[in-house]
């Protein structure tokens, strides 16, 4: 089974949709796509266990980001906080923030809340 939720991220106001699913991360995605146009999807490799991508509707219109996750069966904490920085940057190029050194403070804790919010997800 395929589960998914819809967060938003604020004070950006940044959709974020994590998908989980119990088997491998190509099944996860082909459910995903049936919902939303995605960049890139042929780029997932059956042996990773999560990816980050944005997210359009059909008319491209931008949806927010997408975070995937294979299955909660051996993922590890490091792959969790890999991914959640992901989505920072995403974020953070779609609203036009450029990510320095002045700035690490606020990428660190939205890394963080992030990181929180998918091991709530996942553990479900």
């Amino acid at each position: 089974m395929i589960r998914f939720k819809r967060i938003i991220i604020q004070p950006y106001e940044a959709p974020l949709w994590l998908f989980k699913g119990d088997g491998t991360l190509d099944e996860v995605v082909v459910f995903m796509t049936k919902k939303f146009k995605v960049e890139h999807p042929a780029r997932v490799l059956t042996n990773w266990k999560a990816a980050t991508y944005p997210l359009q509707h059909e008319d491209g219109s931008v949806e927010g980001i997408a975070c995937v996750f294979s299955s909660a069966s051996g993922l590890k904490a490091k792959w969790i906080y890999h991914e959640s920085l992901h989505v920072v940057y995403e974020i953070f190029n779609a609203i036009g923030i450029g990510l320095d050194y002045a700035n690490q403070e606020q990428v660190a804790y939205m890394q963080g809340y992030i990181a929180d919010e998918m091991i709530k997800f996942i553990s479900k």
